[in-house]
């Protein structure tokens, strides 16, 4: 198979996953693929059996289609590949910034604290994504015990339904029947263990489809933002969000990058922008231009209050 087909099968694959908003023009525009082609690529899914539903023109596949459950599996490391890649990490060139940023994801994903001589992996942390794991492949109940929420001020022991692994399975997403929402837990988070019981889903009805924007946000609806950005803007956004280039479009004057997405919130997008607030042209989203204009007006009336002129 020519690997631009492949390539542009796999990018498909992963913007229908959970996908709320984006119609087949969406789609088409941002792969450059015609929607006969996107149409032929939709059937080879199903074909494959993956379960794709439609809406007028918004075509969506499902977490619970075969295959995603494996593919999750395979793609996170174990046991003594965890410990040969934080070896390897803890040896290469700190000065390279790629490493910097490997060492970074490696360490938000299984908990590698690379300060020390030799890299140190978090066996507990293995132990609760293994299991949640194992409890999304198998359609059961969750206990996280002594879960750190940044909107409760102690721990707390969460009963919830996993049914999806997020971020290579940094986070994992959740239905809890005490709030009735579906929420995102960070692993890294539960500073207890993961209880796996013995009950299956009670509520798979209540399990929303959501969408992961490139800033690592998660929703239910997403929004289009258009950014025009410098090379050095664009090269932040390739190594930090782990966006391809392929997914930017050379402007006009050979230089700037046109960065087309959709972002769930405006806060992880928001943050990006401010970082470069020089470097960063919205084109597209007033949602996101009212949230950094009220972030900046918060900004100086705080630093204002705090540090007053001098006289």
């Amino acid at each position: 198979m020519n690997l631009e087909i492949f390539t542009r099968q796999l990018q498909l694959l992963e913007l229908l996953t959970g996908n709320t908003d984006q119609t087949v023009q969406d789609i088409c525009d941002r792969l450059d693929i015609s929607p006969r082609t996107f149409h032929r690529y939709i059937a080879m899914f199903r074909a494959a059996g993956f379960e794709v539903s439609s809406s007028h023109t918004i075509y969506t596949i499902f977490y619970t289609s075969p295959h995603y459950a494996t593919i999750a599996d395979k793609m996170h490391l174990k046991g003594s590949e965890v410990n040969t890649m934080a070896d390897m990490l803890s040896r290469a060139d700190a000065t390279d910034p790629a490493i910097t940023t490997l060492r970074r994801k490696f360490s938000n994903l299984y908990g590698v604290d690379f300060s020390q001589p030799e890299a140190r992996v978090d066996q507990q942390l293995q132990q609760n994504t293994s299991l949640l794991q194992k409890a999304v492949r198998n359609h059961r109940q969750v206990v996280l015990h002594d879960y750190e929420s940044p909107h409760r001020d102690e721990p707390s022991d969460r009963l919830v339904e996993p049914f999806r692994m997020l971020a290579a399975s940094a986070s994992v997403r959740c239905y809890e029947p005490q709030t009735d929402t579906c929420k995102t837990f960070k692993i890294a988070r539960i500073r207890g263990e993961v209880q796996l019981l013995d009950r299956q889903w009670e509520h798979q009805t209540r399990h929303v489809h959501y969408y992961t924007d490139p800033f690592g946000f998660s929703g239910e609806t997403s929004r289009r933002v258009i950014l025009r950005l410098t090379p050095l803007a664009a090269q932040v956004l390739c190594e930090e969000c782990g966006v391809k280039e392929s997914q930017l479009v050379i402007d006009t004057d050979n230089r700037h990058r046109i960065f087309s997405t959709h972002v769930c919130s405006p806060v992880g997008v928001g943050r990006f922008v401010m970082g470069l607030i020089n470097d960063v042209e919205i084109v597209q989203g007033r949602d996101l231009q009212a949230y950094i204009l009220q972030e900046l007006q918060r900004y100086r009336a705080h630093n204002a209050t705090e540090n007053p002129p001098l006289e």
